[in-house]
């Protein structure tokens, strides 16, 4: 049959014109019933689409504003290297959401991403006694090979969620175990026996309480820890964590071991933590940096902190780094504190090679030893402290006699760190801080209250340079204020040094003490900046130098007279030879009982003896005893320096105001020179007495002493009209100037005023005999030492 193509064609072509038809006849019909409606539609639509452009006419213009400033920004940043003005930006995420900082919004995020990215583990899962009454150690472990087996990578390890109740754990070898959490209250484990807990990095230990049943004499020597490293580990937490012991209310004679001991970690948080009963609380021993605390509490703990970067007795550049804690309280009580393992170091912060450190709020009440040691650190920051019966803190370099070397610790700056003891009881050199083979330290707005028994404010050994104490307070110390000691007992130090220091750098350079107050101190017969050397250097080689001792107030009680009074033996300022650069200005001194080489009370509360140079003292001084005028013993000071003297007599009206300076050197004002042949004195005396009187104008009543040889003037007025004057020759001769009143004579005699040279004792003496009633004298007089 032939196939005809163009009838097929036509036939489709009808039937698809047919279908077209039809469609478009219901287009139409449906365009008709609806036309009105989109009429009326239309108008809206067009209104609408006018303010949408409209709208987006203002959005364009405020992204292009926005765009340029933002253009102007990334300039700014990219030309300038610093972020700070996107700061503003970094603090809203993509919702809107505005956080007050950027840390708090990148704390938000991380905490979003630990959800998502560490499983959970949950122990009810695993069935356990939650009760404490049967032991949970397989369930446990059960739960902890699950967990750790899970764990996707070491940085997001999985953890192990915790429900309230008591877990009881008995096992023999140490357990690495996954983070652990509670979220609702607090979970507890019971340590039956002595294991530890392993933890790696990115480990979180979180309102958990752990009890320890794994217990320790005091006289035991190795202790297995709770939590423990075995490698360098990073981004450690403890938050909301009791560390707890079946004997924490004991006496101390048995502890629990150690709560914590890391290796060098990197980023260690501790927060909300508590150590109760424990031999030592949180150890880190490596290279650490970034280790931060607060809010940590212990109780009955002999060391609850201790940091070490490297061994001290190494010079390296070794150190453990960014360490900061905040609110620490250690207290232990008296009987707890004396039953201890070890003594040295022993205390409730202890460091060892540690840079940039900044503790502050801390109390500390019956620590072991001191509330803190830190042994060849630098760079640390302390304040807002209260303790109790507890040394202060100790800021030490140190010598390796082996090795030969010595490390000098640097820089320390303490401040608000208050200081009582009341329990007579305490052996100890009590202290605010110590200081020795160290530089750089400030210890400023300090206390001490001793009630007898704390020793000194500050401690100096060996060697310190750039040392400044001021705005302190001290009151009833055992000893002086400050103190130094060249060669001696120190104080269980570490590393040991070598206590002669031979070998190594000595003294003191850079000393400022200045605006201090101390009351009722020195009972032990110190001074107040007592400096001892029992190993004095040869001439023209110097202990001390540039020494600054200003503005300081003392005040002892005092007698009748107004030296010490009885069971106080202050002698004084400060007792210094071998000292080169000296500075005494402006302090008040009341109350002290110095004696000179001869037994004698002295006038000056301070001495600078043989061996010293360029040595300034601007001081006024209030005595009370005429009988030993201007006993000076070795005393130096140079041309600009002035002593001014009121003498009040003890027993009648008898005043005497002197100014004492040294004599000038034609070629160097600042030479150091002998007061006791160097001087020179103007004064202005008053008298009123009826009595018969000899009083010395200037001398000893001594024998042991030479009087230098003197020239000069004096010269006397009385309420009756009476003028004269006498003059004392270079060769000790006194004469009566011409025109004086016959009431003036150079011989004792009856109703006469005399002055004369005493041949006894080498003094000069003003002599009444059987004056008339009510006779008074103004005596002015201007000496010069030969």
């Amino acid at each position: 049959m032939k196939f005809s193509f163009d009838r097929v064609t036509s036939a489709l072509f009808r039937d698809f014109r047919n279908v077209i038809n039809k469609l478009m006849g219901d287009v139409e019909v449906n365009f008709k019933e609806s036309a009105s409606n989109t009429s009326k539609a239309q108008s809206t639509a067009d209104t609408a689409q006018s303010t949408a452009n409209s709208a987006v006419v203002k959005a364009n213009s405020a992204q292009s504003k926005a765009d340029s400033v933002q253009s102007q920004l990334n300039a700014a940043v990219i030309a300038s290297g610093s972020s700070v003005a996107e700061v503003s930006q970094a603090r809203t995420d993509l919702s809107g959401t505005s956080f007050t900082t950027i840390k708090d919004r990148i704390d938000k995020e991380q905490r979003r991403v630990d959800n998502i990215s560490k499983p959970n583990v949950f122990i009810e899962n695993f069935n356990p006694d939650a009760t404490g009454t049967n032991l949970t150690t397989q369930s446990f472990l059960d739960a902890v090979s699950y967990a750790n087996s899970i764990t996707r990578s070491a940085e997001n390890p999985a953890n192990l969620v915790l429900s309230p109740g008591t877990y009881r754990i008995k096992k023999t070898a140490d357990l690495l175990i996954p983070s652990m959490r509670c979220l609702v209250g607090y979970a507890t484990i019971v340590v039956e026996d002595a294991f530890a807990f392993l933890i790696a990095s990115n480990f979180e230990l979180s309102h958990v309480k752990i009890v320890s049943k794994n217990t320790y004499a005091k006289t035991d020597s190795t202790f297995k820890p709770i939590i423990k490293a075995t490698s360098t580990l990073d981004n450690v937490t403890l938050d909301n964590v009791i560390f707890d012991s079946v004997l924490s209310a004991q006496d101390g004679t048995v502890r629990a071991s150690i709560a914590v001991s890391l290796l060098a970690v990197n980023n260690f948080k501790i927060r909300d933590v508590e150590v109760r009963g424990y031999r030592h609380g949180i150890v880190t021993n490596g290279l650490s940096n970034g280790i931060s605390g607060s809010d940590i509490r212990f109780y009955n703990t002999e060391l609850p902190l201790y940091m070490r970067g490297s061994d001290p007795a190494v010079t390296d550049e070794n150190y453990a780094k960014n360490i900061h804690f905040d609110n620490i309280v250690h207290i232990n009580t008296k009987t707890q504190s004396q039953n201890y393992f070890k003594l040295q170091g022993a205390d409730t912060i202890l460091m060892e090679k540690c840079d940039t450190v900044t503790i502050g709020h801390v109390v500390s009440e019956w620590a072991v030893e001191r509330s803190c040691y830190m042994s060849c650190c630098r760079n640390f920051t302390a304040g807002v402290w209260q303790l109790k019966n507890a040394l202060g803190i100790k800021f030490v370099g140190g010598s390796n006699t082996a090795l030969g070397v010595d490390t000098i610790a640097y820089g320390c700056d303490l401040s608000n760190i208050h200081l009582i003891f009341d329990d007579s009881s305490i052996t100890q050199q009590g202290y605010i801080a110590e200081f020795y083979w160290a530089k750089k330290a400030t210890i400023n707005g300090c206390s001490i209250r001793g009630n007898g028994i704390a020793s000194v404010g500050v401690s100096l050994r060996h060697y310190a340079e750039d040392i400044v104490v001021e705005n302190c307070f001290g009151d009833n110390l055992k000893r002086g204020f400050i103190e130094y000691s060249y060669v001696g007992d120190i104080d269980n130090p570490d590393p040991s040094p070598d206590i002669l220091a031979g070998n190594y750098k000595s003294g003191l350079k850079n000393i400022t003490v200045r605006k201090n107050t101390v009351y009722n101190s020195n009972t032990l017969d110190y001074d107040v900046f007592k400096l001892s050397d029992a190993a004095p250097p040869t001439a023209g080689n110097y202990r001390y130098e540039d020494i600054k001792v200003e503005e300081n107030t003392v005040v002892n009680p005092v007698d009748d007279y107004g030296i010490s009074a009885s069971g106080n033996n202050c002698k004084g300022l400060i007792n210094i030879d071998n000292v080169n650069g000296l500075s005494i200005k402006n302090n008040k001194i009341i109350g002290h009982k110095r004696t000179d080489a001869n037994g004698n009370i002295i006038t000056l509360p301070f001495q600078v003896g043989s061996n010293s140079r360029n040595v300034v003292i601007i001081h006024e001084e209030t005595a009370h005893n005429p009988d030993f005028k201007y006993i000076w013993g070795t005393l130096y000071m140079s041309a600009d320096s002035k002593i001014i003297i009121n003498n009040v007599h003890r027993n009648f009206a008898y005043q005497d105001i002197a100014t004492i300076t040294i004599k000038h050197d034609a070629t160097n004002l600042r030479t150091t020179k002998n007061l006791a042949t160097n001087f020179r004195i103007s004064g202005r005396t008053s008298i009123s007495d009826a009595t018969d009187f000899s009083l010395p104008l200037i001398g000893y009543s001594s024998s042991g002493y030479t009087l230098p040889n003197l020239f000069g003037t004096v010269d006397i007025v009385t309420d009756a009209g009476d003028t004269g004057g006498y003059t004392i020759t270079k060769a000790g001769v006194v004469a009566l100037k011409s025109g004086s009143s016959a009431f003036f004579v150079t011989s004792t005699t009856d109703a006469k005023f005399a002055f004369v040279k005493d041949g006894t004792f080498p003094r000069y003496l003003m002599r009444f005999k059987l004056g008339a009633s009510n006779t008074n004298f103004i005596i002015n007089y201007s000496l010069n030492a030969v």
